[in-house]
C-alpha cells in the first residue's frame, strides 16, 4: 500500500511540473503562423526554428554545405552563411550570434530573429500569445507596406478612420493623450494612484466601437487590446496591457459593454510604458487567430 501511494505522489509531481513547461514559441509572419517539422524552442532567450522552413518562408534560396557544416541563403543581393555551432556571416561580414545555428532532433535550427532580420524583416515579440511575429513587405524599397491600412503593425490604420472587424464592428482610435495630460487624468480617478518612475509615462486611447453585424451583442472590454511600442531603431517592439482602471464617465471612461446590433461605444484604454518609446500601434486581438488581428495609428 505504501509503495503505491508513493507511486501516485510520484506520477502526481511529474505531472504538475508538466503543466508548468511553457508551450513551444509561434512564429507568425505578416499574420500567417508557420508549420515546422521540429517545434521552434528557446534558448538564451533567442527563438530558434529550423533553417529551412523560415529562409523559404522568406523567399531565400538555401544550401547545405555538409562538409563545412555551413548554410548558405541567398536573397536579392544578401547572402547569409552559418556554421553549425560557429560563426555567422553577411554578405561576407562576421556576424556575432548570441545563440549560434545547432542541430536538434534531426535539424539545423538558428535564431529566427537575425535571419528575419537581416532579409529586411522586422521582428516583434508578443508576450501574450507566446508568438515571434514577423513582418515584410513586398517592396523592399517602398516607405509604404503593402496591403490594405490595419492588416499589419508596418500598416497600421490611420487614426480617426474606422475598420471593420471579421464579427461586424466597427472600430476607430478617437484620440489620444500622454505624458503629464495623461497623469493628471490618471490621478483624478484614484488619488492613490502612483505618479510615473523616472523613466516611465502613462498614455490614454480613446476608441469608439459599434457593432453593425446584425449580430448579438457581443462584450467589449480594455482587454481586447494590447498596445505596441518601438523600443529602438532596430524596430524592437514590446506589447502592453491595460494597466489602470479608469472612470464610469467622461471621454476617457474605462471601455467595457455589451453592444447591441447598431449601437455603439466610446471608451478609454490607460497603458503604463517606458517613456522613451515611440511609433505606437494599438492592435485589436480579440479573434485568437493572428491572421485576424486589426492595427491603430496612436497619435
Amino acid at each position: 500500500m505504501r509503495k503505491y501511494f508513493f507511486v501516485v505522489i510520484i506520477l502526481y509531481i511529474l505531472f504538475s511540473f508538466a503543466g508548468f513547461a511553457q508551450a513551444a514559441p509561434q512564429v507568425v509572419l505578416d499574420g500567417q503562423t508557420l508549420s515546422f517539422d521540429v517545434q521552434p524552442t528557446i534558448e538564451n532567450g533567442r527563438t530558434l526554428v529550423p533553417l529551412r522552413t523560415i529562409f523559404e518562408a522568406l523567399g531565400a534560396e538555401v544550401n547545405w554545405d555538409d562538409t563545412t557544416q555551413t548554410v548558405t541563403a541567398k536573397k536579392d543581393h544578401t547572402e547569409l552563411k552559418l556554421v553549425i555551432g560557429g560563426q555567422a556571416f553577411k554578405n561576407g561580414a562576421p556576424v556575432h550570434l548570441d545563440v549560434p545555428a545547432q542541430v536538434i532532433d534531426g535539424r539545423t535550427m538558428i535564431p529566427a530573429r537575425f535571419v528575419a532580420e537581416a532579409l529586411g524583416a522586422n521582428v516583434g515579440w508578443d508576450e501574450a500569445t507566446n508568438s515571434v511575429l514577423i513582418t515584410t513587405s513586398s517592396d523592399p524599397v517602398s516607405s509604404t507596406p503593402a496591403g490594405p491600412a490595419g492588416l499589419s503593425r508596418a500598416n497600421p490604420l490611420p487614426a480617426g478612420q474606422s475598420l471593420i472587424t471579421q464579427d461586424g464592428l466597427q472600430i476607430s482610435v478617437k484620440g489620444c493623450i500622454q505624458g503629464t495630460e495623461a497623469w493628471k487624468m490618471v490621478k483624478n480617478v484614484n488619488t492613490s494612484n502612483e505618479p510615473p518612475e523616472d523613466g516611465k509615462k502613462y498614455i490614454l486611447i480613446s476608441i469608439n466601437v459599434k457593432n453593425i453585424s446584425g449580430q448579438k451583442s457581443p462584450l467589449v472590454n480594455s482587454y481586447d487590446f494590447q498596445l505596441e511600442g518601438r523600443l529602438d531603431e532596430n524596430e524592437v517592439f514590446r506589447s502592453y496591457q491595460a494597466s489602470v482602471e479608469l472612470p464610469d464617465s467622461g471621454r476617457f471612461k474605462e471601455l467595457y459593454g455589451e453592444i447591441y446590433n447598431g449601437k455603439e461605444i466610446t471608451g478609454g484604454i490607460c497603458f503604463y510604458v517606458p517613456a522613451n518609446e515611440s511609433s505606437f500601434v494599438l492592435k485589436w486581438l480579440k479573434p485568437s487567430d493572428p491572421a485576424n488581428w486589426r492595427y491603430f495609428e496612436v497619435k
